[in-house]
């Protein structure tokens, strides 16, 4: 058979309809698959999630959180804490100091806990002088952003050794800063309770 210029462009037509066709025919089953993953999907005006984050009393858009991972522990298990602040004020973001750990009662950074017989677990732990804050420990939270720190076992700095349910709560003193306006008072956080067992 002798190619010819005629017979070069009916192979390239004949190619470039093939590809439209099966371009086509893709985009069409594509719309589809779009459309049944769209009927189970949610549908985008709900897609606004907020997560619900138990925390404490909320002042100027601030408030102090404290999780606990389960409830129920027994005597040698470590308990872990994840505490903080978290804010969602009317201003886009707030400056306050990032939190410190937590380390004896009345500095900036603490737990209290109270054991089941109603009387306050006393404090083990190394007590600690901060230095006076600066501008450079300031951070700007975001509206329905945290921030958190973990203590990875309270029983470090409590002598948490009888059986019973324990109340805690996370305590923040925000003092004043030189230099930076920023946010000051006193957080607590919302009361976990956990339960050791034998």
């Amino acid at each position: 058979m002798k190619v010819t210029n005629k017979v070069t462009w009916i192979v390239i037509t004949c190619m470039v309809v093939f590809a439209v066709l099966a371009r086509v025919t893709l985009s069409e089953r594509k719309d589809t698959d779009d459309t049944n993953m769209s009927a189970t999907s949610v549908p985008a005006r709900d897609m606004n999630l907020k997560i619900q984050m138990s925390h404490g009393p909320v002042k100027n858009g601030l408030a102090a959180f404290l999780i606990c991972e389960r409830n129920k522990f027994n005597l040698e298990q470590p308990i872990p804490l994840l505490y903080g602040i978290v804010y969602n004020g009317p201003d886009e973001s707030m400056a306050v100091p990032a939190p410190n750990p937590a380390v004896d009662p009345s500095n900036r950074s603490w737990f209290s806990i109270t054991g089941s017989d109603g009387n306050d677990v006393p404090y083990m732990g190394v007590y600690a002088t901060f230095p006076r804050l600066s501008p450079k420990d300031v951070l700007r939270l975001k509206q329905r952003n945290f921030h958190g720190r973990l203590t990875p076992n309270i029983r470090d700095d409590f002598k948490l050794c009888t059986p019973g349910i324990y109340t805690i709560k996370w305590h923040y003193q925000i003092g004043s800063i030189v230099g930076d306006s920023c946010w000051v008072g006193h957080l607590v956080s919302n009361e976990i309770q956990i339960e050791i067992v034998k």
